[in-house]
């Protein structure tokens, strides 16, 4: 499994249900228990991630100064389908930064366009071909592909990029887009013209 980049320290943090659950197929008092993932250290604020590498949060979050909260935070992000679930910490533990040991992101519609993203090393590799990504271009191809085959409006690129606001000159945003168009032609893959205020799509080719 890969690890994340050296700036990031990874927080695992243990959730329990506060309730215990009572089955033929489990010991009695048993409860239910979490891990997620808070990845945090870089300028673009932290993550939180489940034990399977999926994120649990759209947005990258803010962390407070004080480390103590972070099992709160993380226990707000593990909440399935907005339920409380987990509400009692069970412990915390800050790794060592470049060692967080789960899977890459994953995506829903990553697989349908055989892609694989790995948000912390910044690479989309398709058919054995990795290719490495700067800080732009890959938060503008994960939203390309949580789009697909749908387009990405130019405000969802504004609000949704690190580094860019409601305010970000479309000329910078358009030459983003060709410079990115340029690296995915090594994946066979490329995004369309732009579309007015409806913006772009991944394609295949």
């Amino acid at each position: 499994m890969p690890s994340v980049g050296r700036s990031l320290v990874a927080t695992k943090v243990t959730l329990a249900t506060p309730y215990v659950i009572e089955g033929p197929d489990l010991v009695s008092g048993t409860r239910l228990e979490a891990v997620v993932w808070v990845l945090s250290g870089d300028a673009d604020g932290a993550r939180f991630i489940d034990d399977a590498g999926v994120y649990l949060a759209d947005d990258r979050v803010t962390l407070p100064a004080d480390p103590a909260l972070i099992p709160r935070l993380a226990c707000r992000f593990a909440e399935p389908e907005g339920a409380r679930r987990y509400q009692h910490l069970v412990s915390w533990e800050v790794l060592k930064p470049g060692s967080y040991p789960v899977a890459p992101v994953v995506i829903a519609n990553a697989p349908a366009i055989g892609l694989q993203l790995d948000d912390a090393a910044h690479t989309a590799t398709r058919n054995g071909h990795p290719l490495k990504l700067g800080r732009v271009e890959f938060p503008i191809i994960r939203e390309l592909v949580r789009a697909f085959p749908s387009r990405v409006s130019v405000q969802h690129l504004r609000d949704n990029i690190p580094g860019w606001d409601p305010y970000t000159d479309l000329t910078a945003i358009r030459q983003a887009i060709s410079w990115l168009r340029k690296r995915l032609k090594s994946l066979d893959l490329t995004v369309s013209d732009q579309d007015g205020e409806r913006g772009w799509a991944l394609l295949i080719r």
